[in-house]
């Protein structure tokens, strides 16, 4: 990447700091960051992911801006879906983000 194609990223990162919090946003809403919200072990709410992967009984993969992002578990599934957010139930073992390459 060039030094140009570099200060226009952290030109449009700082414009997005700058909108969030002059317009009172969270900065995940401007910048489509992976929000997740674990309720116990059994309830794990995923907003602004990219794609689904993969989904079994055992295991949930879905692409984020941050890589894929894994939740393993026993008698997962979907309770809500809705364009970019997902309701996962079942007994939530655990959750980890892989790189992006």
């Amino acid at each position: 990447m060039t030094k140009e194609g570099t200060n226009i990223g952290s030109w449009q990162q700082h414009m997005d700091r700058l909108t969030a919090h002059t317009l009172q946003l969270p900065t995940e809403q401007l910048q489509r960051l992976p929000r997740l919200t674990w309720i116990g072990q059994s309830q794990l709410y995923i907003e602004h992911y990219e794609q689904m992967l993969n989904f079994s009984e055992q295991l949930l993969r879905l692409q984020t801006t941050f890589g894929d992002l894994t939740i393993s578990g026993l008698q997962l599934r979907i309770s809500g879906i809705h364009e970019d957010e997902i309701l996962v139930e079942g007994k939530i073992l655990s959750v980890s983000y892989g790189a992006t390459i």
